[in-house]
């Protein structure tokens, strides 16, 4: 090929790449454009408040306080996000109450607070810097809230994600002569904050399939197996009691009440668990539908299940008391 030949072809090289570019720019741009507008008709029902309708103020009695429509009406309140999410659900607001009537609040503690109107309610979902627990209180046609950090006033502190609603009372109850706190609905992230003993994270399965395949596998046995696999990582060094550590104990302490179960320990760098700077665990147990009969069969006398155990080791190994 001649000097001029090749000028021509790397010309026609370089027309080509900066075509390219200019197309992908261009795809690039009309997907954001799309996604914008999706954006924008969310904002119809949902809008972050800002200073017209928030007010920084320090109360010593509150954190945050929301006046009410004529001094009453219904409230409730879901905390979420391992603690760093709270929503307040009130009925039916005017739009510019808010405006009128404006929230007061820690801007040391607030970072966010979104307003979303539903056809009969009003929500409030204040995002917070750190975790907290909300107390809350009505007081002269407000709502009055206090928040307060798991870590005020406990010294060990254990985040737990995945127990079933019913169970918590009776987790709290327990924990509380042990001076223990349990922080519900929370993540490894919020372990490593609160500083806490462990993160243990419970998930069920079911299953109708009776001793075949698995873990639970029993030879020719039709009787229904428990089968649950404690997922840990411990490439995080802790020194003398690290992930896989608890991982035992609770393996040790199934087996110790139900020696017909199946209990394998596994290694994983799975996403909730491979952050862990404290002990953590994910445990994962199938349990298979059974009649009420088999059920009475199969548990030990005193009627354990995954989740009773699963607290008792807890209360064991951080509770100070003794088997």
């Amino acid at each position: 090929m001649t000097e001029k030949g090749e000028k021509l072809l790397i010309l026609a090289a370089g027309l080509f790449l900066a075509l390219a570019v200019g197309v992908v720019t261009i795809l690039y741009r009309m997907d954001e454009s799309e996604f914008m507008a999706e954006g924008n008709n969310e904002a119809d029902t949902e809008e972050t408040i800002g200073g017209e309708y928030f007010e920084a103020a320090a109360n010593e009695d509150a954190d945050i306080v929301i006046p009410l429509p004529e001094g009453e009406g219904q409230f409730h309140i879901e905390e979420g996000a391992a603690g760093k999410k709270l929503t307040v659900k009130l009925d039916e607001v005017e739009e510019d109450f808010f405006a009128r009537n404006k929230i007061r609040g820690n801007e040391e503690k607030i970072s966010r607070i979104q307003l979303i109107k539903e056809q009969e309610a009003t929500s409030l979902i204040f995002t917070f810097y750190h975790i907290y627990e909300a107390d809350a209180s009505l007081e002269e046609g407000e709502v009055h809230l206090r928040l307060i950090s798991p870590m005020a006033g406990n010294e060990k502190i254990i985040v737990v994600d995945g127990l079933s609603e019913d169970f918590r009372k009776e987790v709290e109850q327990a924990f509380e002569p042990c001076e223990i706190k349990a922080v519900f609905n929370g993540d490894i992230k919020a372990a490593n904050e609160l500083r806490a003993e462990c993160f243990v994270s419970m998930e069920q399965e079911r299953t109708a399939v009776y001793g075949a395949g698995g873990y639970g596998t029993r030879g020719n046995t039709r009787r229904p197996q428990t089968e649950i696999v404690i997922y840990y990582n411990d490439d995080y060094f802790i020194p003398e009691f690290d992930s896989r550590s608890l991982a035992e104990i609770f393996q040790g302490y199934y087996n110790e009440f139900h020696d017909e179960w199946t209990v394998v320990l596994v290694k994983s760098d799975a996403f909730d668990l491979k952050d862990a700077m404290v002990p953590a665990v994910k445990i994962v147990y199938r349990v298979p539908y059974m009649t009420s009969e088999e059920t009475a069969e199969s548990e030990s006398p005193e009627g354990e299940s995954v989740e009773s155990l699963t607290i008792n080791a807890l209360l064991l190994q951080f509770g100070g008391i003794e088997e």
